[in-house]
């Protein structure tokens, strides 16, 4: 799905269109599938993938949580002087995850934050729109959607599995699916956006 998606997004989007950034989240998707299936599958060194996947994944998440911040404040946020504040937000907030957690607590930090960024940019999208009789232009309404149901449906398993993969790996591997479907739901709400907007 992640590579349908940046098909599309290459051939239908221009670079002053607001979701290029959510866009690109495709392009980091399919980098990590191309190192999962070189490390793991090709050269068959598992454990080298999951030691760098211990970083990876959290660079990954990092450059998410900007992505979808970024995008909720130049689609939601209309006063110029709150996006440049936003710089110094995520200033702080990096700091804080690199130098208070440790590597383990940020992944939890981060997912925690992600859930609360989505769910309240998405709850104020939803009581906004359900009061008109049909969605305006441009509101993204697809993307939305989609950031709802990935945090809501991934973020209880990530927790999870920062707990139980330690002492527990076997039950966290049976749960895999559940970051797959999350990823496949995103990106193909993206994909619809992307489409929507190339009709335009």
């Amino acid at each position: 799905m992640s590579i349908i998606c940046c098909y599309n997004g290459v051939k239908g989007l221009k670079k002053d269109d607001k979701i290029i950034g959510i866009f690109s989240l495709s392009i980091i998707s399919i980098i990590d599938s191309i190192t999962y299936i070189y490390l793991v599958i090709i050269k068959q060194d598992k454990h080298l993938f999951i030691n760098i996947s211990e970083y990876t994944q959290f660079l990954y998440q990092f450059l998410e949580i900007i992505i979808i911040f970024h995008f909720y404040l130049i689609t939601q946020i209309k006063q110029s002087k709150f996006l440049n504040f936003s710089k110094l937000i995520l200033i702080v907030f990096s700091m804080i995850i690199f130098f208070i957690f440790k590597l383990s607590e940020r992944e939890i930090f981060l997912t925690v934050f992600e859930l609360s960024i989505i769910n309240f940019f998405s709850i104020r999208f939803f009581f906004s729109e359900f009061k008109r009789n049909h969605y305006r232009e441009n509101t993204f309404k697809y993307i939305s959607f989609g950031l709802f149901i990935f945090a809501n449906f991934t973020a209880p398993y990530y927790i999870i599995e920062n707990k139980l993969e330690n002492n527990h790996p076997s039950i966290i591997q049976s749960l895999n699916f559940i970051s797959d479907i999350g990823y496949t739901i995103l990106f193909a709400f993206i994909n619809k956006e992307i489409k929507c907007i190339s009709k335009r």
